[in-house]
């Protein structure tokens, strides 16, 4: 009995580390070739300093989406705008109907700011947000 427990507590912290791996915010935050990226300026805040906003992203071809893949993402951005960096704060994840389906977030302070490159769409989204 004891050997049988020591199993399934080994097999369920893989499946546990498997599935943090899936759902990790780098992950789920990167845009490809494949998704629509619309920034929201309706979502652009401050607060203490720091340009809160969303970008949402969805499939260009719904029918190529993988199968258990979210059909929308909205990506949560931290712009430090005096010093030109992001972050991302965290990710939702949705359903094709909207539902929400997963909400994962950087803690805070575990945020990390890096500068966008020139030119990119991440660059021209911290204009936006920042004036």
């Amino acid at each position: 009995m004891r050997t049988r427990m020591t199993l399934f507590m080994a097999a369920l912290a893989i499946a546990n580390a498997a599935a943090q791996d899936d759902y990790s915010v780098g992950a789920l935050a990167t845009i490809t070739d494949a998704h629509h990226a619309f920034f929201s300026p309706d979502s652009v805040r401050e607060v203490g300093g720091i340009t809160h906003f969303e970008v949402r992203v969805t499939w260009m071809d719904p029918e190529k989406r993988p199968p258990g893949v979210p059909a929308t993402r909205y990506v949560r951005y931290l712009a430090n705008c005096p010093e030109g960096t992001l972050a991302v704060a965290g990710v939702v994840l949705q359903d094709e109907v909207g539902r929400m389906l997963k909400n994962v977030i950087v803690p805070p302070g575990g945020w990390e700011y890096a500068k966008p490159a020139s030119g990119s769409r991440e660059s021209e989204w911290m204009k936006r947000a920042c004036g």
